[in-house]
């Protein structure tokens, strides 16, 4: 696994200096996501939205292909998801430290992985109707287990996919202009993958604490037909 990953880093190191050296400003999108804001449909602009109504005077402007919001607090909150997005992933990695190696069989390595990929969508400034994508493919991957535990998720997730088509491109007006229905879409959007996320870090919480978890829907890994079974 070792020479594995030694192997992949090298290979990658030298394509990235390949495409860096062939196409100049090959990587520049890097740079360029550091100076974007707060974008209309992210997690964080929901508050600004409900402030319009009640006098805040900033306003969605184009900037970076995308309607972001420009005014009062704006630029605080952005830095603010910024540094909840480390927090937040290095807090799943400590989990992940935590959890034992017979944790990740079956469908439990979705649980932490679908969590991660709604972490990032929390944390992110930007929220592009394909995020969805992400969260979708490894909600598909979980529930091809049978006993699972993540079709409760899994359904928040297609219901969030729902209403984040309504938002955008079929009421993308109503966002961009705050109206009360808008609200509304986006914060039972929100709540849906907020749901979501608690479903999937409630058992990996409790198998950091106690040890892999059968219970409630985590699947053990499947003995060989030559292997003893342990019992007692």
């Amino acid at each position: 696994m070792r020479a594995a990953w030694k192997r992949a880093l090298v290979v990658a190191v030298g394509l990235c200096l390949a495409l860096g050296t062939a196409l100049p400003g090959a990587w520049s999108f890097f740079f360029g996501q550091r100076d974007r804001g707060l974008q209309i449909e992210s997690f964080g602009a929901l508050p600004f939205h409900v402030a319009r109504h009640f006098g805040w005077s900033g306003q969605a402007e184009v900037a970076y292909g995308a309607m972001q919001f420009t005014g009062p607090y704006v630029d605080l909150v952005a830095h603010a998801l910024l540094v909840l997005n480390a927090l937040g992933l290095a807090g799943l990695v400590w989990l992940r430290l935590r959890l034992p190696a017979s944790f990740f069989t079956g469908a439990a390595p979705s649980h932490l992985g679908l969590a991660a990929v709604l972490l990032c969508i929390f944390t992110s400034r930007v929220f592009s109707p394909q995020f969805m994508i992400w969260a979708v493919g490894l909600a598909a991957v979980g529930t091809s287990w049978r006993a699972s535990g993540l079709r409760i998720p899994a359904r928040m997730v297609l219901a969030a996919c729902g209403f984040t088509s309504v938002l955008y491109p079929l009421t993308y007006w109503s966002v961009i202009n705050s109206t009360w229905s808008a609200v509304v879409t986006l914060a039972v959007r929100d709540g849906l993958l907020l749901a979501a996320a608690v479903f999937l870090l409630r058992p990996l919480c409790a198998a950091a604490r106690t040890g892999p978890v059968q219970a409630g829907g985590l699947v053990p890994r499947p003995h060989a037909a030559d292997e003893p079974v342990a019992t007692g």
